[in-house]
């Protein structure tokens, strides 16, 4: 694959997510897919992360009781849901890392992939780093978050060319991060429609000067 600078795809119109099948599980034996499934669903459909057991329970045909066999309380549910959404996300990014070899590039196509997930799933997204994952002790969960964490680092040191140790990896990782997370947060709030139509522009900017800093530095 060549290494010159090449367009990267619009944001929101060319999404890198694999589709997803929301088939129902249960006549398979798999009633928790298919709670899982089916509350990713209804999440895709919301502004925010509320979902009852109970009406989970009836959008797939079972009994409430046969719902919580496999989810103890909503917590123990939304953090499953929170988990999918970790896992989701990972997968659009590896995607678009595997796309361009470039490494200056898989940052930022990364970094963009991270808005795109946002944008796409305000719900989930929500969810996944909002109080209540942080305030959730599941070590499933913080598993999932943790490797987000790492695949963020790997991608760095080798876009800046240090070791993962080395600390000015962390700190650039930590800025990056910081930046697409308070980026998604204010388009999905709607702050940047009175700035800027341009979201794929402003990324590509934010990358770059990012880019610049770690050459500095």
């Amino acid at each position: 694959m060549t290494n010159s600078t090449s367009e990267l795809e619009p944001l929101v119109a060319h999404s890198q997510s694999a589709p997803r099948n929301y088939a129902n599980n249960y006549h398979h034996g798999n009633l928790r897919r298919s709670l899982i499934d089916k509350g990713l669903e209804l999440l895709e459909s919301r502004e925010n992360a509320e979902i009852s057991l109970r009406e989970l329970a009836r959008e797939v045909g079972v009994s409430t009781n046969a719902a919580y066999r496999h989810f103890e309380n909503k917590d123990a549910l939304m953090v499953a849901l929170a988990v999918e959404g970790c896992q989701i996300l990972m997968r659009d990014q590896l995607i678009v890392a595997e796309q361009d070899q470039n490494p200056e590039r898989q940052f930022r196509n990364t970094g963009r992939a991270y808005v795109n997930f946002a944008i796409k799933n305000p719900a989930l997204f929500q969810l996944m780093f909002g109080r209540f994952t942080a305030g959730n002790h599941s070590p499933e969960l913080n598993a999932a978050a943790d490797q987000i964490y790492k695949n963020l680092i790997e991608i760095v040191s080798s876009a800046i060319k240090l070791e993962p140790k080395d600390p000015r990896v962390i700190v650039f990782a930590s800025q990056a991060w910081s930046l697409v997370h308070g980026l998604s947060v204010l388009i999905l709030n709607g702050q940047f429609k009175r700035l800027t139509d341009d979201i794929d522009g402003l990324i590509d900017a934010i990358f770059k000067n990012q880019m610049s800093l770690a050459q500095k530095s």
